[in-house]
């Protein structure tokens, strides 16, 4: 019988499965992100349809897209992720009356842009398009604007298409002379931006400004009086032991007096609305969250409708939402609102980002902290809005020696205004007690002349960078964390704990009228989470100011910004001439060099920044372009401060030439490690032995050469299936079956085993370089 074949057939997976859409409805509206559009449909009734364009449906793939001869005309290209989707889109499009189709992305020069780019890839006129804007995803929001659609704003369309070509000229003709002039690797980490590299020299400034500052340290002087123990505080600081000491001396027999001065009102603001930068400050201070997963929950936040738009330069509200929190405000505090709050600004139509609800306390969302983020923003959407708390502002002072006093202020609520949100806040009750108290001797318990160190500036954290970037004009509410992260990603920023400097100190106390000594240890600069600059951060920084100063000049970036502004608004001239001005700068640059640092005792050595971090960079036989590299050692932290004022040595970085050593029939190299002194084999760089502590031996090569085969030897016995080890990786074993070879590297979780049957040779005497290369050559291991 003849045995038949059949062809193997395979089922092809299944593609991804299409959006359902109301084909039945009238009206299409499209946004930006797909979990808007249930939301807005379930708003809006079954005559809408809305989809999303998922974000950009276009780029720019480099500068050859670009034709600066005409001015700055550019091509697009559909993003190839984005292929199938967009036909979908033009599928669904299709089916509507260019009547009834409604843009409504986001309300920003981004938004406007891809509105832009949805009309030209689908074939929508510009002039007749509706285009309609919201800054919250609500009901009675989203159905106001589609009672007034505008159409595309094309001044804020050519201002992010000059913005999107300024940075790629940056990138694309800057970023090639870091990878040149520093190093290059396949992924080109690298690169230079029109706001980040600003950032980057705010962090390196800051760092400079923090290395050349002197600390100051001083004692502050604080007695408890009183039953109640209430804190004063001295009005003088005192600078010495021995000044602390004589006024601690001095108050033994003083009689401390009290004075209750003449009190006056004060008033105490509401604190403004939120905008993009306030609110990622307050997180960061406040929740520990960073500007991404900030901006992240209030995209979560603002999509499901809990909040208005988050990208805002707007400390202002709606007259809208002024009136439902007018009403809320009234029947919940009995309060008015404030004033001063309502955006008549009609060129700028955003608001503050604030609740959609105000009578919703929490939310319940997948993430917990996006909850916690909504509280806050509630309590400041609340807070903003009402009224100033004025307060009695009583000072209280008591006598000291040498003519010193003590000062304590008491505040008494006259109208608690925007305080009266929280509850939680203390009141100051000591006025009537000290009122009815001792006027002429009041008992102390304790008088604490106290260390204090202070002069050191602090790093940034994520948001007080951003909060220095919105004050100098660099960047904009979208782009705020987008800049922060990128120098984060690129390594030239760390954000890390500060270890700060150790002082020893005594502080001094009065109990008793005894005086009693303590030491103390304190810590200045003492930072946690803080933006740190790394030398790859610093070697960039430097050569991009040496090169290319103006292009990244604080003011220049600023008026870069502003004419773009002016652009959005249909101000100053056209679009692309800033993109030309732009260029003409790039293209002014003169020669560049490779930076490299000198040492102070000799120059056949350099130190150059390469792939890995600094390195050691000689010529060799004369000839300059043969250069030899020596890894600087590991186990020191190298001082870029000092690379850069040449005051290494060859000898502080140099790693010291290892010493061979023949053992058996094996070369071994005794090297030195961060973790101290090791073998690793002559042959195979890939074989060593780690484990073999070595400073408990002497430095004699024949000891070394007995430890090293005491340590094979105790190998051999911890496994007695081991028939001949080959590498720290690889060895022959016995098994139930026979001989075999055994593969595990320390990364692997599973050794792997490989069959030894047709070897020719005895695999138990034969040369070992010659069975290493047959185990290669059969199984590339």
């Amino acid at each position: 019988m003849v045995k038949k074949y059949y062809k193997r057939t395979y089922q092809r997976a299944p593609g991804p499965r299409p959006v359902e859409w109301n084909e039945s409805a009238t009206y299409l509206i499209v946004v930006e992100s797909p979990s808007k559009c249930k939301k807005i449909e379930s708003y809006l009734g079954s005559h809408y349809c809305c989809i999303a364009s998922k974000g950009h449906i276009r780029n720019i793939k480099g500068l050859s897209s670009i034709d600066s001869s005409m001015d700055y005309h550019t091509t697009y290209s559909i993003l190839d992720d984005k292929k199938s989707h967009v036909e979908w889109m033009r599928t669904v499009i299709s089916r509507f009356d260019k009547r009834h189709i409604y843009l409504a992305t986001d309300d920003d020069r981004e938004g406007e842009a891809i509105a832009w780019h949805i009309c030209d890839v689908f074939g929508l006129p510009l002039e007749t398009t509706h285009r309609i804007k919201f800054h919250e995803v609500t009901e009675p929001a989203i159905k106001r604007a589609l009672a007034a659609p505008t159409v595309i704003d094309m001044n804020r369309v050519n201002a992010q298409k000059a913005r999107q070509i300024l940075d790629m000229m940056v990138g694309y003709k800057i970023s090639p002379m870091l990878w040149k002039y520093i190093f290059r690797d396949k992924n080109n980490v690298l690169s230079a931006g029109r706001c980040q590299t600003p950032a980057l020299r705010l962090v390196y400034e800051n760092a400079e400004e923090i290395r050349r500052m002197a600390v100051e340290k001083h004692y502050q002087v604080r007695g408890s009086f009183y039953l109640r123990k209430i804190d004063f505080i001295l009005n003088r600081q005192m600078e010495t032991e021995e000044q602390v000491t004589a006024f601690l001396e001095a108050s033994k027999t003083h009689v401390h007096a009290v004075t209750i001065k003449e009190k006056r009102e004060t008033a105490k603001p509401p604190p403004k609305p939120f905008h993009t930068s306030l609110l990622l400050q307050f997180a960061s201070t406040h929740l520990h969250m960073n500007p991404k997963e900030t901006m992240s929950l209030c995209q979560e936040l603002y999509q499901e409708g809990h909040i208005t738009y988050m990208r805002t330069e707007s400390q202002q509200y709606s007259c809208v939402f002024l009136e439902e929190a007018k009403t809320f405000i009234r029947r919940t505090y009995d309060q008015e609102v404030g004033e001063d709050l309502e955006n008549r600004d009609a060129g700028n139509p955003h608001e503050a980002i604030r609740v959609t609800h105000l009578e919703v306390e929490s939310v319940k969302l997948e993430n917990p902290r996006a909850n916690t983020l909504y509280k806050w923003i509630r309590k400041n959407t609340l807070e903003s809005c009402m009224l100033t708390a004025r307060y009695n502002y009583i000072p209280v002072t008591l006598s000291a020696p040498m003519g010193y006093h003590y000062t304590h202020t008491i505040e008494i609520p006259l109208f608690l205004g925007w305080k009266k949100v929280d509850t939680s806040t203390p009141c100051d009750n000591h006025l009537l007690y000290i009122q009815s108290s001792s006027q002429e001797r009041v008992p102390y318990n304790r008088i604490a002349g106290e260390i204090s160190i202070h002069g050191k500036h602090s790093h940034y954290t994520e948001a007080s960078l951003i909060h220095r970037l919105e004050k100098m004009g660099i960047g904009r509410p979208s782009t705020f964390a987008s800049i922060v992260e990128t120098i984060l990603d690129r390594g030239y920023v760390e954000k890390k704990d500060i270890v700060g400097e150790k002082f020893h100190m005594n502080e001094f106390s009065l109990v008793d009228n005894e005086i009693e000594i303590k030491a103390v240890e304190k810590y200045i600069g003492n930072e946690k989470g803080k933006l740190v600059i790394a030398p790859i951060g610093t070697i960039v920084s430097d050569f991009l100011k040496d090169h290319y100063d103006t292009l990244f000049e604080y003011e220049y970036t600023r008026k870069m910004e502003d004419r773009l502004d002016g652009i959005s608004r249909g101000r100053g001239p056209p679009w692309h001439t800033l993109c030309r001005d732009c260029e003409k700068e790039i293209d002014a640059t003169g020669s560049l060099v490779k930076r490299s640092y000198p040492l102070k005792d000799t120059s056949e050595y350099e130190i150059v920044y390469e792939k890995y971090g600094f390195a050691l960079r000689t010529t060799t036989l004369g000839d300059t372009r043969k250069c030899k590299y020596e890894n600087i050692r590991t186990d020191i932290d190298v001082d870029i401060e000092r690379i850069k004022s040449g005051d290494y040595t060859l000898e502080e970085l140099i790693n010291v030439s290892p010493t061979c050593i023949h053992v058996g029939d094996r070369d071994v190299l005794l090297k030195t490690g961060p973790y101290g002194r090791y073998l690793q084999s002559d042959s195979d760089e890939k074989t060593s032995f780690k484990t073999l502590n070595l400073d408990e031996y002497e430095t004699d090569e024949s000891v070394i050469s007995k430890a090293y085969q005491d340590h094979m030897t105790k190998e051999m016995k911890e496994n007695k299936n081991i028939i001949r080890k080959l590498t720290e990786n690889l060895s022959i074993r016995n098994g139930k079956y026979g001989a075999y070879i055994y593969y595990q590297t320390l990364d692997m979780k599973k050794p792997q085993f490989y069959n030894l049957n047709s070897f020719k040779e005895s695999y138990r005497y034969c040369n070992e370089r010659r069975l290493l290369d047959w185990i290669k050559e059969k199984y590339n291991i």
